[in-house]
């Protein structure tokens, strides 16, 4: 059997990155004139016709120029055509950068072009002419969930089939950092990942179509049509530091949709859910305004300001609400409150009428399949059709009424039900993203209109699309004992770097230090609560304590919630590092949940030490791996004390317990 030789076909290259474009329908993407990884690209019409660069037939290769939000780049584009289809791989260099952009359109000759799914970037085999990271057992890739809900987390494993990572991934090395971020940079028409192949080891398939049990999905992915129809673009990107290449990543989704920058400082203050559940009454949240105004000094932003939030409160006295802001407002707080915009709430009854003129209840939106059945009802919510005009209608005026309340900050929950794939009332809305997109416009646009700057903290929502709230949380409801701090840090350690790019904010969740009425669970240690706030304060961040400060129950816990809150939370040197709202990175992205974190900002170097651990525990790291002065001397700011070290830091705790060090 005669195997076709291989040759270069095109080849254009900028200062750092660049491309080879080969005879076999694939390409070298080149980093220094180092060749890094093989891929390859194919796409399927929505009726099951299949193109594969590897076995269509090459038409041409045309070179260009375009202007992108990403500057001036440089662009090899490659024709081929099979099956009626033709498969234009359009692949961007940019003088500058490390890395290459790579988008895939499919055009049917046949008629309007149909598809719901295509793969831009589709890595070969590794071969020797490979970086070796890629032929090595030990690779390890990190799995971006599509949402935060349900407690998922991040992961750092090995390559397996079927494994897949929601819009980004890294293939990289524990040990030397180095590795690959494939990322989507386009995220309002197609949900996105990259999945390890069932068919060939060890190669990773960058899709444009995704619709799965991790997307809540039990409809396929919506067909996009059009005279053309292309993915989202996918980036390759080289980092000797892996985390850096997270960083560049999140810069490159940012100049595509920036983040909403917030006028305001970092939120401090109170949110009811962990502390009393659904079960607050207006004298709690009451209480809990006192406590933060008078009691706690140091617990605040640079004004001295917090938020007093109700969080998933229904049937409360609007009147007095109304009142109780206008008393937190005379004396310089603000007041938060909470939406769930895209679901319909079983309990609360669906045959409740939409506000507005259109006369219809919120069963008359639910979403349904394409044979007339209702979707399923993740966290039993059932997902609303945000492109029906009633449900706008609707959202608006309750926004208008949230605002005419006097309400500054809103949490919004449940927000990737209005990407569930189903039948739309407006049919130009072909996936779940592009519904989802529009209502978050929605929100946004109708909070814009206030008289005042309100804070949007996007809840129980999925990563991207990013850009539409001021912060997102983190992670799924945390709470006050040492699994919660291990869970809040897994997403400091893995996603730090949506802080300030994709998010302004990163949302580590209300802080207890006390006791969780909805987890069920016994009283927090006093380490654990120390480690949780730390936990908070280095997640950059919103700072919302959540616990019962009375008046409601007994005098003991009273008194000694109100101690504990003002030992752990008023802690002025803690808390000005907290205000910078910049999160640390982690020191390591290796399985479970980094110990150690670090940042530099303003001229000021912190780390920040954690013990997960039920026993008493040495934690150290090298200054250099930490990436940290060789010698210097370090405040332990959680306890006032100060020592000096040479190029190992250690730091001794307790059971749970937890340390952030500042550098004199």
């Amino acid at each position: 059997m005669n195997i076709p030789e291989v040759t270069v076909v095109a080849q254009h290259s900028g200062k750092h990155a660049g491309v080879e474009i080969l005879s076999n329908g694939s390409f070298f993407y080149l980093q220094d004139g180092r060749k890094i990884q093989c891929a390859y690209s194919s796409a399927e019409s929505a009726d099951g016709r299949k193109i594969d660069t590897r076995t269509a037939q090459m038409i041409e290769t045309k070179f260009g120029a375009i202007e992108t939000e990403l500057g001036k780049a440089d662009t090899v584009t490659t024709f081929f055509t099979e099956e009626d289809l033709i498969l234009e791989r359009e692949i961007q260099i940019f003088a500058e950068a490390d890395y290459i952009v790579v988008k895939a359109y499919l055009q049917d000759t046949k008629g309007e072009t149909a598809t719901r799914h295509i793969e831009p970037i589709d890595t070969a085999y590794p071969t020797k002419e490979c970086d070796p990271l890629f032929l090595e057992l030990d690779q390890k890739m990190l799995l971006v969930p599509y949402d935060n809900d349900m407690w998922v987390r991040y992961e750092s494993t090995h390559l397996r089939p079927g494994r897949r990572s929601y819009d980004v991934t890294a293939i990289y090395n524990e040990e030397s950092r180095n590795g690959l971020v494939l990322g989507a940079l386009d995220h309002k028409v197609w949900k996105n990942a990259v999945t390890c192949s069932g068919f060939d080891a060890r190669v990773v398939i960058c899709e444009s179509g995704i619709a799965d049990m991790g997307t809540h999905d039990v409809v396929p992915h919506g067909i996009v049509t059009g005279e053309k129809v292309g993915s989202s673009r996918f980036v390759m990107l080289w980092a000797e530091d892996v985390r850096d290449g997270m960083e560049v990543f999140a810069d490159l989704c940012a100049a595509v949709h920036p983040a909403i920058k917030w006028p305001g400082k970092v939120p401090f203050g109170f949110n009811t859910y962990s502390g009393f559940g659904g079960r607050v009454d207006l004298p709690s949240w009451q209480v809990a305004g006192d406590l933060l105004h008078e009691e706690l000094k140091s617990f605040g932003d640079e004004d001295g300001v917090t938020y007093i939030n109700l969080d998933a409160t229904f049937g409360l006295d609007e009147t007095k609400i109304r009142e109780m802001v206008d008393a937190f407002h005379a004396r310089g707080q603000k007041c938060g409150t909470y939406a769930a915009p895209f679901v319909g709430h079983r309990r609360m009854g669906l045959e409740r009428k939409l506000l507005g003129n259109s006369g219809l209840t919120f069963a008359a939106l639910l979403m349904k399949d394409d044979k007339g059945r209702y979707l399923p009802t993740p966290d039993s919510l059932a997902p609303l059709d945000v492109t029906h005009p009633a449900w706008e209608e609707h959202m608006r005026l309750h926004l208008k009424h949230i605002i005419d309340m006097g309400f500054d900050y809103l949490k919004i929950d449940f927000l990737a039900h209005a990407a569930m794939e189903g039948v739309h009332y407006d049919s130009s809305y072909q996936t779940g993203r592009q519904a989802l997109v529009h209502g978050y416009e929605v929100i946004v646009d109708e909070l814009s209109k206030a008289d005042r700057p309100i804070f949007l903290s996007l809840s129980i929502a999925p990563l991207f699309p990013h850009g539409y709230g001021h912060a997102r949380r983190q992670c799924c409801d945390s709470f006050g004992h040492s699994d919660d701090v291990r869970y809040v840090l897994n997403a400091v350690n893995f996603a730090w770097w949506t802080n300030r790019k994709l998010y302004y904010f990163n949302d580590p969740d209300h802080i207890t230090l006390y006791k969780s009425l909805v987890d069920g669970r016994s009283i927090t240690l006093e380490e654990e609560a120390r480690s949780r706030y730390n936990s908070a304060a280095i997640s950059g961040t919103v700072m919302l304590l959540s616990d019962n400060y009375g008046p409601h129950t007994d005098d003991e816990t009273i008194k000694a919630t109100h101690a504990r809150a003002a030992r752990i939370a008023d802690n002025e040197r803690l808390n000005a590092i907290a205000r910078e709202g910049v999160s640390f990175r982690p020191v390591e992205l290796k399985d479970g949940t980094a110990q150690i974190y670090t940042c530099e900002h303003n001229g000021k170097i912190r780390a920040a030490f954690f013990n997960y651990s039920d026993k008493p525990a040495a934690v150290s790291v090298t200054a250099a791996r930490a990436k940290l002065p060789q010698t210097g001397v370090v405040t332990d700011i959680n306890r006032n004390i100060t020592w000096q070290y040479d190029t190992v830091l250690n730091v001794a705790l307790a059971p749970f317990d937890s340390a952030v060090l500042e550098w004199n």
